[in-house]
């Protein structure tokens, strides 16, 4: 899903803004168990972009790494 980090629930930094996630991003694990069920690929292949690259932050390491 474009716009959303495998990292869930958890506010970043972008463009010097510290943004939220949107709600809709908390869910892929789900998504994709289901989307995996149903068409039973033989291969996966995950291409990940800025949004593991953006700095990150949850409430234990506290500000933005």
């Amino acid at each position: 899903m474009i716009g959303c980090s495998l990292v869930r629930g958890t506010p970043y930094r972008y463009i010097g803004q510290t943004l939220e996630q949107r709600p809709e991003c908390d869910g892929w694990p789900n998504r994709w168990s289901a989307q995996i069920s149903q068409d039973q690929p033989d291969v996966a292949l995950l291409i990940i972009g800025r949004w593991e690259t953006v700095d990150g932050s949850t409430k234990e390491s506290g500000p933005h790494r």
